[in-house]
């Protein structure tokens, strides 16, 4: 998808959006494909398995860090008996681990005045899963603590049927609390744009029945698939020293090994060849105002992050800016025909 525009008897947006035709594999630092200099602050590394990390010294801060796992793995890489447990599972993460029987973890975070939610928390994409710890101190017990629970995040959740039983409802009911008007809209304008690809039948809060039934083996077909320490990376940020930080890392990560061979991610499907013009009427009666778009898609080119690129995307970057700023001020007048506006290039 490359780019999508739209204006509303209400509100104005113009956009632009671009669909990746294959998933990355592995995280790659944006440095290795571009000549624009990584921060030499940054301490980059690889490990024997495939996980990467990047490590960075910022005493601001005093005594605080933040932490991160990314897992190149979401809702995209489900099969049609798991659709919802890419989300699920980080879920699982805080409900049992080698580490931490059901019922501690938080507890544990709790008792470091940590709040869960806040400090702790994770959140799933179409091909993505971010876990995140803001530590309250940077003591070096508190730091191999925090890469032991991303540890365990990797490659140490139980999934005990108990655990995966009573959390079913926590999902069905965040399921219930996304069915907003944005939701519905957002849901129907992806199937209009891409219907022939697999982004609207992946949506990450998945399918109610697989949701309600789905095995605790059919959980851990996907994890073991999937969590995987090539497909991984680990940021740390924070008050402290970036080797130790690297020694915390290498110690409770380099022993994680796959559960299983790999297997090529999922065709992503086709952008449907439109020529002409393609109407849309869709209507929600909770709908708050009136929203009239115009998009115009295109399949995603993937270009690497150099100079020469972002000086070509300068001039776009500068007319939006400028456009979005006049729209701004014609909405906040009195006669104005419609409510906001916006304009936009995004890739999906």
């Amino acid at each position: 998808m490359s780019i999508f525009r739209t204006l509303t008897a209400a509100a104005v947006v113009f956009a632009g959006v671009a669909l990746h035709a294959e998933l990355p594999q592995t995280p790659e630092f944006a440095q290795d494909q571009s000549d624009i200099p990584a921060d030499p602050a940054v301490h980059f590394g690889t490990l024997p398995n495939g996980l990467r990390y990047a490590v960075l010294a910022n005493h601001e801060p005093k005594q605080r860090a933040s932490f991160r796992l990314l897992v190149l793995t979401g809702s995209a890489q489900e099969e049609e008996n798991q659709r919802g447990l890419a989300h699920f599972i980080e879920h699982m993460a805080f409900k049992g681990s080698n580490h931490y029987a059901p019922g501690t973890l938080i507890k544990y975070f709790q008792s470091l005045g940590m709040s869960f939610g806040g400090d702790t928390n994770a959140s799933t994409a179409f091909e993505r899963t971010i876990y995140l710890l803001e530590l309250p101190n940077t003591e070096s017990k508190t730091i191999d603590e925090a890469c032991q629970v991303f540890s365990d995040y990797a490659r140490g959740e139980l999934i005990i049927p108990h655990e995966v039983e009573t959390e079913r409802g926590v999902i069905l009911s965040e399921k219930r609390d996304r069915d907003s008007i944005e939701y519905r809209q957002h849901v129907a304008l992806e199937n209009f744009l891409f219907s022939q690809t697999l982004l609207p039948k992946r949506l990450p809060i998945g399918d109610a029945d697989v949701i309600s039934h789905a095995p605790a083996e059919v959980f851990r077909a996907y994890y073991n698939q999937w969590y995987r320490p090539e497909r991984m990376a680990v940021v740390a940020v924070g008050d402290f020293d970036p080797a130790a930080v690297e020694a915390a890392i290498k110690k409770q990560f380099s022993g994680l090994q796959d559960a299983t061979p790999p297997k090529p991610d999922p065709s992503l499907g086709a952008i449907p060849q439109l020529i002409g013009d393609r109407p849309l009427y869709w209507h929600d009666s909770e709908a708050g105002m009136t929203t009239v778009s115009a998009y115009s898609v295109s399949p995603y080119s993937k270009e690497n992050d150099t100079k020469a690129k972002r000086l070509h995307d300068l001039p776009r970057e500068l007319a939006l800016t400028m456009l979005n700023r006049r729209l701004a001020i014609l909405a906040r007048k009195a006669d104005a025909p419609f409510i906001g506006a916006e304009a936009a290039v995004e890739e999906q």
